[in-house]
This record gives structure tokens, C-alpha cells and sequence, in this order.
């Protein structure tokens, strides 16, 4: 094997680039793949437009495969899966919360329903139960300066017993 390059020349825009500006790829011999990253992406979205069909008929016919695999990846490394989300929501966070709003738009209707639906079953199930989902809207809205997934476990147990001495305590006064 070849020791490490610092430069290297695309074969897709011909621009010599830094090692760092391509993919690894171990079974080169420079240990760096063919094309720099930004070609990379560009021959993945050619790829994607000229075969959108293709893409979605495969996508469609292996729905249970994919979600599978999903999963299994997904248990392999979770908090490497954690941090890849969190990332991809600090980079992306204001893309998503437009979409949101337009998808909110769109279906009036749906969104409306599914919120009464969820508030007049979901959230009183919660509450007696004292959820986690529950207890961490409660930290959220008294200004915790957190976000909601950034809230540690310990906190939420802890706001739970609080809560549970509270009720309690307004059983026996009443």
C-alpha cells in the first residue's frame, strides 16, 4: 500500500483537492475515493433524477427489508444514532420546522384532528400516568433552557417524584 497522499486530482472535475475533500475508501490504494465529496453528491443527485422511478419502484417493494434494516442499524450503535440526529437537526432544524409549517398548512384538517384526538386521550393518559413525554413538556415550559431530548433521565424521575408528592399532598388537604 501506497503511505497517505495530501493531494489528489478528481477524475470527475479534474481540480486537485486535499486528501481531507474526498470520501476514505479503503480499498484504494490512497486509501481516498475516486471523485471529491462535492462530486460525489453531485453524480448521487444525477443518479437520483434520472431514476426517480426506478428508485421509488424499489423503495416500494422492499418497505419491510429497508425498515428492518433501519432497525438493526439503529440497535448496533443507538448513541451513534442519537448524535447523527441531533446533528442533522442543528444543521437542518430550520428546513424541518418550515416543512412542518407547510405540511400544518396543507392539511388543516388532518392536523387539527389528529391534535383534538391526541388531547382529549393522549395527554390525559400521560398525565395520569406521568409519561416521560409528559413530564419533559412540563420541563420545557417552566423555562429550563433545555431542549427537550437534552433533558437528562435523573431530571425527569426527579420532576416525577415531585409531581407525585404534589398530588398527594392536594389528596390529603382536600
Amino acid at each position: 500500500m501506497l503511505a497517505k497522499i495530501e493531494n489528489k486530482v478528481c477524475r470527475e472535475c479534474g481540480i486537485t483537492k486535499p486528501a481531507s475533500e474526498y470520501y476514505k475508501h479503503y480499498t484504494n490504494r490512497d486509501d481516498c475515493a475516486t471523485y471529491c465529496k462535492a462530486c460525489t453528491s453531485l453524480i448521487g443527485k444525477r443518479y437520483y433524477n434520472a431514476n426517480r422511478e426506478k428508485i421509488q419502484v424499489y423503495r416500494d417493494a422492499n418497505k419491510e427489508r429497508t425498515k428492518t434494516y433501519n432497525r438493526m442499524y439503529k440497535a448496533v450503535d443507538p448513541e451513534k444514532t442519537r448524535a447523527r440526529g441531533k446533528a442533522e437537526r442543528e444543521n437542518h432544524g430550520e428546513h424541518y420546522k418550515k416543512q412542518g409549517a407547510i405540511y400544518r398548512k396543507t392539511h388543516k384538517e388532518e392536523t387539527r384532528v389528529r391534535n383534538k384526538l391526541y388531547n382529549l386521550t393522549g395527554m390525559k393518559v400521560a398525565r395520569k400516568m406521568l409519561s416521560n413525554t409528559y413530564v419533559k413538556s412540563l420541563l420545557t415550559k417552566h423555562g429550563s433552557g433545555l431542549s427537550f431530548r437534552d433533558i437528562p433521565i435523573e431530571l425527569v424521575a426527579l420532576k416525577r417524584v415531585q409531581i407525585q408528592i404534589e398530588r398527594e399532598l392536594k389528596k390529603q388537604t382536600a
